[in-house]
């Protein structure tokens, strides 16, 4: 009897020891992570990261950046977030756009990224990142209740490279910047975005 209750002890704590040893490393690897993207939001100016979470946690669903990508075609850095009420309540003072005026910034230069007839109802296109470039995955479908919240854009030549001129944009877009929150609460997912092309 004695020895199936030592058993048992020795199993519950083989059991403990192996669950710390998980969380440890869940929070390891939330370190390394946290210490990469720290060091992807320094590559850029902090006015232009401003709006992105101070640092990853379990709520993350993914984080990209082209910093180590080369050549240096386009510039992002991409978070993505578990939507959650208190974003819903911040997000309730900001302007979003209809994705019928955003024109897609895509990675690949030939793909085109704006209505070739005309503007139709809007009077500008905003650019904005192309949905598969917020989630990295060929298979997922855009949710059709995405949102996008422009914060800023610019027309300034950040990657002052002929070569990579986005030429399936309009001449004004040609090189520029944007970042911006985009929403789906269908999918309760929230992307931040930062992109220079």
């Amino acid at each position: 009897m004695k020895q199936i209750k030592y058993i048992h002890i020795i199993f519950i704590l083989i059991i403990c020891i192996s669950a710390c040893e998980t969380n440890n490393n869940i929070k390891s690897d939330n370190n390394f992570f946290n210490q990469e993207y720290q060091h992807s939001k320094k590559e850029f100016p902090d006015s232009l990261t401003k709006h992105f979470p101070e640092k990853l946690n379990e709520e993350n669903v993914f984080y990209s950046t082209s910093i180590n990508n080369k050549p240096k075609e386009i510039l992002y850095l991409i978070v993505a977030n578990k939507l959650t009420n208190k974003n819903k309540t911040e997000l309730n003072n900001l302007k979003y756009t209809s994705d019928t005026c955003i024109i897609k910034i895509y990675i690949e230069r030939n793909t085109y990224g704006f209505n070739k007839k005309g503007l139709g109802k809007c009077k500008s296109y905003i650019p904005a990142p192309d949905y598969s470039l917020l989630i990295f995955d060929d298979n997922k479908q855009k949710p059709d209740d995405l949102k996008y919240y422009v914060l800023q854009t610019s027309h300034h030549i950040f990657i002052n490279h002929e070569l990579y001129l986005r030429y399936y944009l309009p001449d004004e877009w040609k090189n520029g910047m944007s970042r911006g929150i985009a929403v789906s609460e269908k999918e309760k997912k929230i992307y931040y975005w930062l992109i220079m092309w």
